[in-house]
């Protein structure tokens, strides 16, 4: 759509029709400058070729071939720029194309699947060679790909062969929750390099979304495994990490004038350098820290709305300082969170990296809530201590032979020896999605995450997670079913080194006695304490993290129910009854 054609769709939605204000701007502003931006490349000379004949003629000739790869993957755009291309009145087409409708997996940032479907109809006479023996994978792994992807409708069909017949069976364990998963892993890895001498660069650890790493590098780290993160940062490392923890860091200690300098503007205050210098000259002159300052705030020569910003911030400050002494260590977080502003913040980035970012805050969450539940000092300083000796451990860097952690969409077109795909459990992999063309997309994801794999193949799922700084029962992903018996094999984590994670837990430091054996005995009275009966269908509900719910199913689950809650504003949930943090209303 042009600017005008955007404004004209949204006229009635101001906030739309304000973008599409801001929209001709820019495009006003580039033609002045003479310029085009990176999408305008396609764009404008697609424009260029449908508005004048003579030019199309052109190229087309001077083009007489065209070869596109990964063809799965192009967009609308690149699509038509190639059809008007390579579709001649002369019927003299000579296109080219490569590509895998099954690993078509980039639908969240354009792609269209339907270009590669509809290939034949586009170019008349088009031949279809497929490519169907594999030179990577065993027959067993193979076999699961064919089986899993087979279950997609949007797909013109193959069946993948190899040669290689001698493979194991792809082993399936489930896990008691992250960190019994990564600790699994961490032990499963460990066997592999010194058993079967498989170099820690063969091995990869898959996930659906980066904020899962968090507990899987705390599983490495604990067992001093090198790894390294293929296409993104390090949990710890992370901006939005970096920033909560700053925060918490001035809370605790507030002459960290490190800590101030990371966060006094963010969120933005409308701080400017002016206004930040003269803090920090004053609180030099003082010989206090800049935070110290900030309380002298009408002592310095500074703009009304700054001193005004100042002072907010203090405030802020002052609250969660009194707030850290008598909340539990999560519930602390989760107000730092709110009440600084980075929750809306982030809120606010409906972008895919804005959404990892929310995802990697709930992690941090979740790491705050494991660690008040499994240490008996579980305070914030305890909690930051942890984590910096976490930081202090993992220094691989100059480590060449490491274990690769990446997410399914930075592993595609990459092999290993050794795959451990993390996490499938239905709402994580697949993602929560009532679109079946999304559940497609997801399953394409799971074969390239499968097909990844050349001789070893194992996939884990854990039976509860902490979300949102509550436990949550999991349900293990429908794709596990479509996995034909023959090629898998069901394992017990204790079968695979549960000597190894015991030593593991006996490094940790002082818990409470045996975490699983206390863990259970909670559990059986909030049980006892929190009963079927005392909710029912139609039922009003509180959720602590989530808000207004009612209640629609309740379902047995072994020793457990299962609650099924419409919230207002996150959708339909399935909750652990024994752990769910919810109340009648």
């Amino acid at each position: 759509n042009t600017p005008d054609d955007y404004i004209k769709e949204n006229y009635n939605n101001f906030a739309n029709r304000n973008k599409g204000e801001v929209y001709a701007l820019y495009e006003k502003k580039l033609k002045t400058a003479n310029a085009l931006d990176f999408d305008d490349l396609i764009v404008k000379t697609l424009e260029l070729l449908e508005k004048n004949e003579d030019v199309l003629k052109h190229y087309q000739e001077r083009f007489k071939y065209i070869l596109v790869d990964e063809y799965q993957d192009t967009n609308n755009v690149q699509y038509n720029l190639i059809r008007i291309l390579g579709k001649k009145k002369n019927g003299d087409n000579n296109v080219f194309v490569v590509g895998d409708e099954d690993q078509s997996i980039y639908g969240w940032r354009g792609a269209d699947i339907t270009n590669i479907l509809n290939f034949e109809n586009d170019f008349d006479g088009a031949e279809i060679v497929k490519l169907e023996k594999n030179y990577r994978s065993t027959d067993v792994i193979l076999n699961a790909a064919n089986g899993v992807i087979k279950n997609n409708c949007q797909r013109k069909g193959k069946n993948l062969y190899t040669e290689f017949k001698e493979g194991s069976l792809i082993r399936i364990l489930e896990t008691n929750d992250e960190r019994d998963e990564a600790f699994t892993t961490a032990a499963l890895i460990y066997k592999e390099h010194r058993e079967k001498n498989i170099d820690y660069s063969e091995i990869a650890i898959l996930y659906r979304t980066n904020a899962q790493s968090r507990a899987l590098e705390e599983g490495l780290i604990r067992e001093g495994i090198p790894y390294k993160i293929v296409g993104g940062v390090k949990f710890y490392d992370r901006k939005e990490i970096k920033d909560t923890m700053a925060y918490l860091r001035l809370i605790l200690n507030q002459k960290d004038d490190v800590s101030f300098d990371r966060i006094i503007n963010v969120p933005r205050r409308k701080l400017g350098q002016k206004t930040t210098g003269t803090i920090s000259n004053y609180a030099g002159s003082k010989g206090i820290s800049k935070f110290e300052a900030c309380f002298d705030f009408d002592q310095m020569e500074l703009m009304p709305s700054a001193a005004k910003s100042i002072e907010s911030f203090v405030s802020i400050i002052e609250m969660l300082m009194i707030k850290k002494d008598v909340m539990p260590l999560s519930e602390f977080i989760i107000n730092v969170i709110e009440d600084t502003g980075l929750k809306d913040m982030l809120l606010q980035d409906e972008t895919v990296e804005g959404r990892s970012r929310v995802e990697n805050i709930d992690e941090f969450l979740s790491a705050a809530k494991d660690f008040e539940e499994r240490y008996e000092e579980n305070t914030l300083e305890d909690f930051l201590a942890h984590i910096s000796l976490l930081a202090d451990i993992d220094k691989t860097d100059s480590i060449k032979d490491v274990v690769t952690l990446m997410t399914i969409h930075s592993a595609k077109g990459l092999e290993f020896d050794t795959v451990f795909i993390t996490g499938l459990e239905d709402g994580m992999f697949p993602s929560i999605h009532d679109d079946e063309d999304n559940v497609e997309e997801e399953r394409r994801l799971f074969y390239v995450a499968i097909t990844r794999a050349k001789r070893m193949l194992y996939i884990t799922h854990a039976r509860d997670r902490i979300r949102f700084g509550s436990h949550e029962m999991r349900m293990k992903s429908r794709f596990l079913e479509e996995i034909p018996e023959e090629c898998i094999e069901e394992s017990d984590p204790a079968l695979f080194g549960n000597k190894k994670i015991q030593q593991l837990e006996s490094k940790i430091g002082t818990r409470k006695n045996n975490f699983f054996l206390d863990r259970t005995e909670i559990l059986d009275k909030e049980k006892h304490r929190l009963k079927s009966d005392d909710f029912l269908l139609g039922d009003r509900i509180m959720h602590t993290s989530w808000g207004k719910g009612t209640v629609v199913q309740i379902k047995d689950n072994g020793d457990d129910k299962i609650i099924v809650i419409a919230f207002e504003n996150k959708g339909i949930k399935n909750l652990s009854l024994k752990h769910a943090p919810i109340k009648k209303i």
